[in-house]
């Protein structure tokens, strides 16, 4: 009976220790699959602040699209004005206010040059870091 004993103890210690092996070895997985997951994690915060980014630059470029047709219809109201005008002061006035009108579309349009471009390269960054996000979340696949 005690050589069963032996036998039986023996055959738990040698579960012990492959026990211990896999332990140590999911222990090891879980490590690397840490270090694996940051970077990915981080891509996707980027990701996101990008994408709010991009939306609010979105909205920014619809503004200045809204704010250009205004004063485009503005600006054609005092031409038509200004074959109405009566006197050298009102002429003065339609005329004054129509350059002011010109000088501020002319710095919308700029900006909203400007906002397009900004977009156009945020898009094309945050495609960047989808395809590397995507490739690193393709390694960590088993």
């Amino acid at each position: 009976m005690k050589s069963k004993e032996r036998m039986s103890l023996k055959e738990l210690q040698s579960l012990d220790t492959q026990l211990g092996a896999v332990r140590s070895t999911i222990d090891n997985f879980e490590v690397k699959l840490e270090e694996l997951e940051a970077p990915t994690l981080k891509l996707e915060e980027q990701i996101k602040g990008l994408a709010k980014r991009l939306q609010e630059l979105s909205l920014e470029e619809k503004r200045l699209k809204l704010t250009i047709q205004e004063k485009h219809d503005r600006s054609e109201k005092l031409q038509d004005r200004m074959s109405r005008v009566r006197n050298i002061r009102e002429e003065t006035a339609v005329h004054a206010e129509t350059e002011m009108v010109k000088k501020a579309l002319q710095n919308d349009e700029l900006e909203a040059r400007e906002n397009q471009s900004r977009l156009s390269k945020m898009t094309d960054r945050l495609n960047e870091q989808k395809e590397t996000q995507t490739e690193s979340l393709a390694q960590m696949e088993p």
